[in-house]
């Protein structure tokens, strides 16, 4: 896992003239003179060197097993990765269309789809933003705020790229397709592919259902099987109550029988129980033949 950090950073610069105040004023070679400079960043200068030092507080995200080990991107970064992988496709689009100056044909678009899926994926990872885990890299737009003298680490590399492939694949070949999502560019006003194909109808990942909580679906799915437990015990009673009245109901003669039996086989209604001699009833019933576990008349 890469470490890489953004913000803003100060320089150091040299205060040999506050040390030399100090001394010359008999104040103790201990003491730090602290301030800020134009930006707001915090300054101290070291007694003993004269040198300003400026201060930088980092937030780093907190990595839990799921965020550094699982194959498939967590479901809570799983909407943001989509809106990096629209960003990564339009990336390759724009340069595809710059050169040719015309619309793609079909194996065109396909690799630069491949392509995109493949090599414009990386650069992503987790940082801390307003003190929660989230998803950043190309193309994802964050309301952060990062205070003065403050900057954040990301971490990246890791499974980060393979996920973000995933997710790209999926985008393209398993919810839109790739002759969809060409078309959605070329008929939109800036010819790009919106953020919306990361929602219903196109695709799932960035529907409301996909933040549920693990412990809000486990709930659900407990609450389901409960369901069809209840279910299941409702019908066994139902039928172990069942009346003989409703029983001999179900029961039917053999005219009725032979009436069915006709209409299954597509003939007339009193096709097989019509009057007949005895040596008719014989040879109708001698029809009867069973061939490969499939009665036939």
């Amino acid at each position: 896992m890469k470490t890489i950090f953004t913000g803003l950073y100060a320089t150091t610069a040299s205060a040999a003239a506050v040390g030399e105040a100090t001394a010359k004023a008999g104040r103790p070679a201990a003491v730090k003179v602290s301030n800020k400079d134009e930006n707001g960043w915090q300054k101290e200068v070291d007694p003993k060197t004269g040198q300003t030092m400026t201060k930088m507080s980092m937030a780093a995200p907190i990595i839990n097993e799921d965020d550094q080990h699982a194959t498939n991107t967590p479901i809570q970064y799983r909407c943001d990765a989509c809106k990096g992988v629209v960003f990564g496709l339009n990336s390759k689009l724009a340069q595809e269309h710059a050169s040719k100056n015309r619309r793609l044909k079909e194996f065109e678009y396909t690799e630069a789809f491949d392509h995109a899926c493949a090599k414009n994926m990386d650069g992503y990872g987790l940082t801390n933003i307003n003190g929660k885990n989230a998803l950043s890299g190309p193309g994802i737009k964050k309301d952060e705020h990062i205070p003065s003298g403050g900057g954040q680490i990301m971490m990246g590399g890791g499974m980060w790229e393979t996920r973000m492939q995933a997710i790209c694949k999926s985008l393209v070949y398993d919810h839109v397709g790739e002759e969809e999502i060409y078309n959605i560019a070329r008929q939109s006003s800036d010819k790009k592919i919106p953020e919306d194909v990361c929602r219903k109808p196109h695709s799932p990942f960035c529907n409301d259902e996909v933040k549920i909580s693990k412990a809000d679906r486990r709930a659900a799915k407990k609450a389901a099987k409960e369901a069809k437990k209840k279910e299941k015990a409702a019908k066994a009673k139902k039928a172990a109550a069942k009346k003989p009245d409703d029983e001999e109901a179900d029961k039917i003669s053999l005219v009725n029988f032979m009436e069915q039996l006709a209409i299954s086989h597509g003939k007339p209604k009193g096709h097989y129980s019509s009057k007949r001699s005895m040596p008719q009833w014989k040879s109708l019933i001698g029809d009867l033949k069973m061939k490969g576990g499939k009665q036939e008349l």
